[in-house]
């Protein structure tokens, strides 16, 4: 971890960036979780929501409407 002037800078591992990618664009919790697993099987999602949740990383926990579907 690093800050300086209010900015805090978090190594990740390459499951933990796919994880934080996809709900940065938007994505399903869901689908974030697979982008993650399919990197790391032993992706830990409590793990990671207890630490961007204790570290403030998210601004917005909106929940996006399912697609209709066909009729």
């Amino acid at each position: 971890v690093f800050q300086k002037s209010g900015i805090r800078v978090i190594r990740l591992d390459a499951a933990g960036y796919a994880f934080v990618a996809a709900l940065a664009q938007g994505r399903p919790l869901q689908e974030a979780l697979e982008r993650a697993i399919a990197i790391d099987p032993a992706f830990d999602l409590a793990a990671a929501l207890a630490d961007h949740l204790a570290r403030g990383s998210f601004t917005d926990l909106g929940r996006n409407e399912p697609a209709e579907r066909p009729s």
